[in-house]
């Protein structure tokens, strides 16, 4: 009589299966894994609802006529965008003890074409 390996190899069929016992392995890692998981939700959650004394009120919900929402946001932006212009091609101060003062980006660049012209260097772009 053939060998039951080599008959199923000849029509086909896998000879090598998996060990019931990693089978068991896994299943039993799994619901060990679950059960941790779902203990610890509990434990969580008795925990935070232990942080409240027994019988008071819930907490109270934030104000909310505290909160003011713009009035005119498109002007509010408009106002922003203006001032950050102005910034950028206004001159002044940065910091006067130091010495540091911020100047538009077109003259800064006349300023270091103007040096390197006058160092003899050449300006890369």
């Amino acid at each position: 009589m053939a060998d039951p390996a080599t008959s199923a190899l000849a029509r086909g069929h896998e000879v090598a299966d998996i060990p019931a016992w990693l089978v068991a392995c896994i299943a039993a890692g799994l619901a060990g894994v679950i059960v941790m998981i779902a203990v610890g939700a509990f434990v969580l959650l008795r925990a935070f609802h232990a942080e409240r004394a027994p019988g008071a009120p819930p907490a109270p919900a934030p104000n909310r006529d505290v909160v003011q929402l713009q009035s005119a946001p498109a002007q509010d932006l408009a106002a922003l965008r203006a001032q950050k212009q102005a910034l950028l091609e206004g001159s002044g101060w940065l910091d006067k003890a130091a010495g540091t003062v911020h100047i538009p980006i077109e003259q800064a660049m006349r300023l270091i074409a103007q040096r390197s012209a006058a160092a003899g260097t050449r300006v890369s772009r």
